[in-house]
């Protein structure tokens, strides 16, 4: 469906992943414990290591939602800012660097689902020691495991594409 898509859907789609992106990045660095939680500048520097982009400042009273709007802001604002340099680089690049983005990410969490997949083939065989159905096991825990790289796969695009840099062609700089 992306890849078929015209040009301005795909960008809609994009800023819609950066959203998503948002709250994946937000469940990424947020600790299950107090011990786990990263202080703000370890959460600063994956921020800026994930979408290519300085985090705003939080102040410590934000409630979650809030600091998932400020997040979306920054990250909206980015991905208008990166399609518009993508555009002066060439025209349509953009979207096609979206589209190659896109393609690659799921290249790589499909080979890596392939793999879990086939560990869990591996493992789901006890499932009958303890009374469940192996079968049963293995298509619930695959599907759980499909739906987090479907959302992990968009929020990887989203920032693969806004930290990416075109290359200029040789012809170009001379």
């Amino acid at each position: 469906e992306f890849l078929a898509n015209d040009d301005e859907a795909v960008l809609k789609l994009v800023k819609e992943w950066g959203k998503d992106a948002v709250k994946f990045h937000i469940e990424q660095v947020t600790g299950k414990t107090p011990e786990e939680e990263k202080s703000a500048e370890e959460k600063a520097t994956e921020f800026k290591e994930y979408f290519g982009l300085e985090m705003p400042e939080l102040s410590a009273g934000m409630k979650p939602a809030e600091v998932e709007a400020k997040l979306n802001e920054v990250v909206q604002q980015g991905i208008t800012e990166k399609a518009a340099s993508y555009e002066e680089f060439r025209p349509g690049f953009a979207v096609e660097a979206a589209r190659i983005a896109t393609v690659v990410t799921i290249d790589d969490e499909w080979k890596a689902l392939l793999q879990k997949m086939d560990a869990l083939k591996q493992t789901v065989g006890l499932a009958a020691y303890k009374g469940s159905e192996p079968l049963k096991e293995y298509q619930v825990q695959g599907f759980r495991m499909y739906q987090k790289v479907e959302n992990k796969y968009k929020a990887r695009s989203v920032s693969r594409w806004l930290r990416s840099k075109p290359k200029k062609d040789a012809k170009q700089e001379s």
